[in-house]
């Protein structure tokens, strides 16, 4: 009895791994083709310790990276400043990001990440994380979370001269920003193809490998050609790539 109950849970197991190596397969075919989506490009935290950015530069295929900065009020990304210096000293294209938590008024995670961030007339368009994933257990009503977002973005626009992006998942833009008259491009975290909203940055990985990184990072395409990534960073770009309608202020 016991043999015969082993030998089903090898049986099971294998068919366990069998599948997941299918869906595995498949995940990773799912990637946007290079002769449309040439300008490839990282996000990165903490969480990537300590990164070979020249490596990343060389020969990860890599043009842009975008870089945690702040969370929230207070918290800072311990890797920030190192990976930003070093980033560019790759010749990277760079950006910063911010973790826009649900229950800490805007202004002070404005102040916040507007103190840590390097006014950079050269770096890519700040851009803010917003997602549930790892944010504070009770969420606002959306028209709430839309206003506070709103107050960020116009906040770090008139401090930075550039129209922030907003990162946000399939969810989050469901419950926060649809319908919504936004200016501000959208930067689409979508795992299963290509993004069915007008975007400028599409994250098409989660788990995926970088020369340079060790483990896992995130990874994502442009819309636009180098040229275009360039006049992005240099605040040329206007509102072209496919970015939403403007949002009246």
């Amino acid at each position: 009895m016991l043999a015969r109950t082993a030998c089903a849970a090898a049986l099971i197991g294998a068919a366990l791994v069998s599948v997941f190596g299918l869906l595995h397969g498949w995940w990773h075919v799912n990637r946007p083709k290079a002769a449309r989506f040439s300008v490839r490009g990282v996000d990165v935290s903490r969480h990537q310790g300590d990164i070979r950015w020249a490596v990343v530069a060389r020969e990860g295929g890599t043009a842009f990276a975008y870089l945690k900065a702040t969370e929230g009020g207070d918290w800072t990304d311990p890797r920030f400043s190192e990976n930003w210096r070093e980033a560019k000293r790759a010749g990277l294209l760079v950006g910063s990001y911010h973790f826009f938590t649900f229950c800490r008024p805007a202004l002070d995670q404005a102040e916040h990440f507007l103190a840590t961030v390097p006014h950079d007339p050269e770096a890519l368009p700040p851009a803010v994380d917003v997602e549930y994933a790892g944010n504070c257990h009770e969420v606002p009503p959306p028209e709430i979370v839309r206003h506070e977002l709103m107050a960020w973005l116009d906040a770090v626009e008139d401090a930075i001269g550039k129209v922030p992006v907003i990162y946000v998942t399939a969810e989050a833009h469901k419950d926060f920003l649809q319908g919504a008259p936004l200016k501000n491009p959208l930067w689409i975290r979508s795992l299963l193809g290509e993004p069915k909203v007008q975007w400028l940055f599409w994250q098409y990985e989660a788990r995926g490998t970088v020369k340079g990184i060790d483990g896992l990072v995130d990874l994502n395409v442009f819309i636009g050609d180098p040229a275009a990534l360039g006049e992005l960073a240099s605040g040329r770009a206007g509102h072209s790539f496919g970015t939403p309608a403007i949002r009246e202020r």
